[in-house]
């Protein structure tokens, strides 16, 4: 190729590099923190997968999503496998996407049409409060928990055996299989930042209820003993 065609050749390359459109830029306001996908993963590394959320932008779903206790990321995913995951966090400038995987209750309530991806709007809730969980894993331990309507890592939760307010010797597996909704309080966090929950501790709290209404109404007749009050209230709830 002599000089003169060289440079017309380098010219074309350059120019259709500039007219390129960047993926980036056309599926910005789709790649936010926050917004759900079902994806498709191109490529699998030691530390984690790659997960195309939209045509030319891919993010990463760190080995840890992928399962417990993992070498390799090949040992959950494969090339082609499709995904519900969704987007912790956006760096639009350093084109990065951070993945967190859904809760297998979290995906079929999608499939089946039971939610849309647009109806996930919760917020990390606070410590304190009274919510609802799905079990998600049963382990020796304690139970892994998502709070009904908060998807990925800020909804993720761990109940131990302890707080599950049960008998000794409760066959949890049998008794709260995985898909379970259970009543739950937040109680605290752990070192990674992972919500750790009581059954325990909202039962408490109902039987405060019950002597403070206890409290407010014994001036009144034939109220019956603070037992009987107690048993029916916290009969109401069960």
């Amino acid at each position: 190729m002599d000089k003169e065609k060289k440079e017309r050749h380098e010219r074309i390359g350059l120019s259709l590099k500039a007219i390129a459109a960047d993926p980036w830029d056309a599926h910005g306001d789709a790649v936010a923190e926050g917004r759900v996908f079902k994806g498709r993963i191109t490529r699998v590394a030691e530390f984690g997968a790659f997960v195309e959320v939209a045509p030319g932008v891919e993010g990463l779903l760190h080995v840890s999503e992928l399962g417990a206790n993992l070498q390799h990321a090949r040992d959950g995913a494969k090339e082609g496998d499709e995904v519900w995951v969704l987007i912790e966090r956006a760096d639009k400038k350093a084109r990065r996407l951070s993945l967190s995987k859904l809760s297998p209750a979290n995906v079929a309530s999608l499939e089946s049409g039971e939610l849309t991806p647009e109806a996930f709007k919760g917020r990390a809730p606070k410590q304190g409060a009274s919510l609802k969980v799905i079990v998600d894993r049963v382990e020796s331990h304690g139970l892994f928990v998502q709070i009904e309507g908060v998807l990925g890592k800020k909804g993720r939760g761990y109940i131990p055996n302890a707080e599950m307010a049960t008998e000794r010797g409760t066959d949890h597996r049998r008794k709260f299989p995985v898909g379970t909704k259970l009543d739950a309080k937040i109680i605290g966090t752990d070192r990674d930042g992972g919500l750790k929950l009581s059954r325990k501790a909202l039962l408490q709290d109902e039987e405060k209820r019950a002597v403070q209404d206890y409290r407010r109404e014994a001036s009144k007749q034939g109220l019956g003993t603070f037992g009987d009050l107690l048993r029916a209230r916290l009969g109401e709830k069960g």
